[in-house]
């Protein structure tokens, strides 16, 4: 299936709910107020960064599908963009990134200690906010989600990166630790908008399969971004040893090129490496087939989206498809 439009701005496709993404931010600056002068106004200044709140605005989609959104809607869609970014401060202290979107992270601002304190304090913040909506479902999801998504970070980091993952084993990663929250968010908001349970299931499923392709195509810019786009240096997956759809493609596609990556990710990257593995990613046709993986997921969550009855909502969300896929950064 072709994307269907020519690449977009994400200030375009959020125009229908830039109401509903500003009442958003402003649950966020009023929850963080309460929580003093200290990790409050830390935590602020993090989420206030450059951040595309893709989950926030999959979750408002997702409402507005069906209804336009509630209050809760707005609750629940803040303390989705709270625990994306505890990740991403538990993320930065594991990689030891000095970057993220073109911005100093916290840790290498103000230490490993405050920033696995303000990941811890963002999660709890979060589940105190979905507590207040006094949903036992949506809780129940959300916590879901969000244990998956630790356990394939844990799962990942435990086992150690190796590239003779088979591709199901990494999918099966990626799906925990990327896809099941994007999922939440979509079955959420339909939810809150008292969808039906087909509604329900069908934006669930566009989730999933739209978080599914979201991570593949963040690996394929890993190797191919352009780094004053991306904010960040590239190649960074490879250079902490991570293994990425396209080095587990490569590791079973070319037999004769096991022992160079196994020795990579057991004696990490050398002068000049980088480049002769960029080299094999793109003449082994890897990066291609992982961007074709990618395709399938966003071509099945598109199926699933237009089952539902036609609705802007819907269009917005085919839209987010078509930036994800055509993204660069």
């Amino acid at each position: 299936m072709q994307s269907r439009v020519p690449l977009l701005d994400l200030e375009v496709i959020y125009e229908p709910i830039s109401q509903a993404l500003a009442r958003t931010e402003e649950v966020i600056t009023r929850e963080l107020a309460a929580d003093g002068e200290y990790a409050g106004e830390v935590a602020k200044a993090l989420i206030q960064g450059k951040g595309k709140r893709l989950r926030p605005a999959l979750l408002l989609f997702s409402a507005q599908a069906d209804r336009f959104p509630s209050e809760a809607s707005y609750v629940a869609a803040a303390a989705m963009e709270m625990i994306h970014v505890a990740t991403l401060a538990h993320d930065d202290v594991i990689d030891e990134a000095a970057l993220r979107r073109d911005e100093k992270t916290v840790n290498s601002v103000l230490g490993n200690k405050i920033a696995i304190l303000l990941g811890d304090f963002l999660y709890a913040k979060a589940s105190s906010m979905l507590s207040s909506l006094e949903d036992a479902k949506l809780l129940q999801w959300i916590s879901d989600a969000t244990t998956q998504m630790c356990l394939g970070e844990f799962t990942q980091a435990y086992l150690k990166e190796t590239p003779n993952l088979s591709e199901a084993y990494y999918l099966k990663l990626i799906h925990k630790k990327t896809a099941c929250l994007m999922a939440a968010c979509c079955q959420s908001g339909a939810y809150l908008s008292r969808g039906s349970e087909r509604e329900q299931e069908l934006l669930y499923q566009f989730g999933l399969n739209f978080g599914m392709a979201f991570q593949i195509v963040d690996d394929y810019l890993d190797i191919t971004g352009d780094e004053k786009i991306l904010g960040k240096p590239c190649g960074l997956d490879l250079l902490r040893g991570k293994v990425t759809l396209p080095i587990v493609d490569l590791y079973h596609s070319a037999p004769e090129q096991k022992d160079f990556l196994e020795r990579l990710y057991t004696a990490g990257i050398q002068d000049g490496e980088m480049q002769k593995l960029k080299n094999l990613l793109v003449e082994s046709g890897s990066l291609e087939r992982a961007m074709d993986r990618a395709r399938g997921y966003m071509d099945t969550a598109r199926e699933n989206l237009e089952k539902l009855e036609e609705r802007p909502a819907r269009e917005s969300l085919l839209m987010l498809a078509d930036y994800v896929l055509l993204r660069q950064r």
